[in-house]
């Protein structure tokens, strides 16, 4: 008797495991990888899933019809530095420290989103283009969270960012010495596409998020020489002369170049997620840092950069701002689909802490947009975006106090439809309805003084820099 009622206790036990599945295995549920991958000055339209017809990119083409595209996303800032700031620490760059290109580097207290993942548990790891505190200060990646680093901390002083003589090699110095004197043996992208393929393979039991800002396609396209050859005829040229950026004799097949690059090192990391069968278990982000440039001889008009949008890079017109997104999460993401949904940089921290079942709440201007990765026909509540870029030869308004300006020399909101912009301190701001004008052309600012009531609002309110 006694043993036909401990029979129909497990049976009892069993049946209920089996009714809620996702609750037994949740205490022993790993956490998804985290790979981020960043390209560096790459335009709306510098892809194949988002309009390129000038060259292919296979991979990422792969990647968007295995996930998620988010059409309305938008890097941090229109500059390299303020808009990994914003990533890193999820807020808009009305509060970060930097609104443009600084070497001051990130504090003890600033938290992010790296240090969020490594206090879960994760093993950090980042290979590329850090820029945001060189080695020794409080800024540096290793102090903010990172446990391996690859690549360069700063791209300035004169590095050589494709063929270098060294590079930071997970806290040593790694030379080439096949890059002294102007030698081209090691291109750097090659070295650190095997430094990432190098850190799954050793982490591939354990969570690991791996931050790869790339240092593709960029203004100053210097690839190996017979990628530029793959591409020889293909397009007209005009001989770039160099100067701040080196000397190119076809920019534009170089720039095809570096773009191909970029796409076959996506493909090598979803190749060896697979191998390793960390596939279905990573979630996989690409995007880029801001919009195209219009500098370093390759003819972003010609490429249709911007997909048509105003702008370049430095502005924050849609051209200058707007980005691609992929997401790709087996599994979690559905294949193939894309939202509207407007999002930006400061959300990629509450996003991926989300996804690693963190669930920190917003950070202080982001949210997680998970639920429109996961569901891309839900909709989300309405918030306005926010970007301040600052030019420190701008003759803006009078500091304030601790030397904070009353106001930042450009900066632009998005609200819905509303796109608002102020291109300089001195000048009004311009609305554009997206809906009907996404090249913002005609200004509507007149004909609606209530929106731009909201807006001078929102404007007086996020501008609040972190520079204490």
């Amino acid at each position: 008797m006694k043993l036909t009622s401990l029979l129909l206790t497990l049976a009892v036990l069993v049946s209920g495991l089996a009714l809620f599945p996702s609750e037994s295995r949740a205490a022993d549920k790993r956490p998804p990888n985290i790979i981020l991958i960043m390209a560096d000055d790459l335009g709306y339209g510098d892809i194949e899933p988002f309009g390129q017809s000038k060259f292919e990119t296979p991979s990422l083409q792969k990647l968007a019809d295995e996930g998620v595209m988010l059409t309305d996303f938008y890097s941090g800032s229109a500059v390299c530095q303020p808009s990994r700031e914003s990533l890193m620490r999820g807020m808009h760059t009305g509060r970060t420290q930097r609104q443009f290109n600084t070497e001051r580097p990130l504090r003890p207290d600033d938290v992010t989103i790296a240090e969020k993942l490594k206090q879960a548990g994760y093993v950090t790891a980042i290979a590329g283009k850090w820029s945001l505190g060189t080695g020794g200060t409080t800024g540096a990646a290793e102090a903010q969270g990172f446990d391996h680093v690859f690549g360069f901390r700063s791209m300035r002083g004169g590095v050589d960012r494709y063929f270098p003589e060294a590079m930071v090699w997970d806290g040593k110095k790694k030379p080439y010495p096949g890059n002294v004197d102007g030698g081209r043996t090691n291109f750097s992208s090659y070295e650190l596409r095997e430094a990432v393929l190098g850190v799954i393979e050793e982490n591939k039991d354990k969570p690991f998020f791996i931050y790869f800002p790339m240092i593709l396609p960029h203004a100053d396209i210097s690839p190996p020489q017979d990628m530029v050859d793959a591409f020889s005829g293909r397009y007209p040229e005009t001989p770039f002369e160099g100067g701040h950026f080196k000397a190119q004799n076809a920019p534009n097949a170089a720039f095809a170049a570096m773009v191909t690059i970029l796409d076959d090192t996506v493909g090598a990391v979803m190749e060896k997620l697979q191998a390793e069968g960390l596939d279905r278990e990573t979630l996989v982000i690409f995007t880029s840092d801001n919009g195209p440039v219009s500098v370093g001889g390759r003819d972003h008009l010609f490429f249709n950069s911007a997909k048509g949008l105003r702008g370049t890079k430095d502005t924050l017109y849609e051209g200058g701002i707007r980005v691609p997104f992929i997401a790709r999460w087996p599994g979690h993401i559905p294949e193939g689909a894309s939202s509207s949904v407007p999002g930006a940089f400061q959300d990629i921290f509450p996003t991926l802490a989300d996804a690693a079942g963190l669930k920190p709440g917003p950070t202080p201007t982001g949210r997680s947009l998970l639920p429109a990765l996961l569901d891309p026909d839900a909709a989300m509540p309405e918030r306005p975006l926010y970007w301040a870029l600052d030019d420190r030869k701008a003759k803006c308004a009078p500091a304030a106090e601790k030397g904070v300006p009353r106001k930042a020399h450009s900066e632009a909101v998005r609200l819905g439809n509303w796109k608002a912009i102020r291109p300089d301190c001195n000048a009004g701001i311009a609305l554009y309805d997206l809906s009907k004008d996404p090249g913002e052309q005609h200004d509507v600012a007149a004909e609606h003084p209530e929106v731009m009531e909201t807006i001078t609002a929102i404007m007086a309110e996020e501008y609040a820099p972190d520079w204490r």
